[in-house]
């Protein structure tokens, strides 16, 4: 079984400071948590 331990906020962070290293383009956590609040965006993966 594999079970996650992050919080959220880490998530969050994982995520913006992916796309400021992947892409040179920086993004605010609000927007990724609308995108979360929307629906639909539940792999972090795929968010990114």
């Amino acid at each position: 079984m594999n079970v996650s331990t992050e919080s959220p906020s880490s998530s969050r962070r994982a995520i913006v400071e992916s796309v400021e290293y992947v892409y040179g383009d920086t993004i605010e956590r609000a927007d990724v948590q609308a995108f979360k609040d929307a629906g639909g965006f539940n792999n972090d993966w795929e968010l990114t």
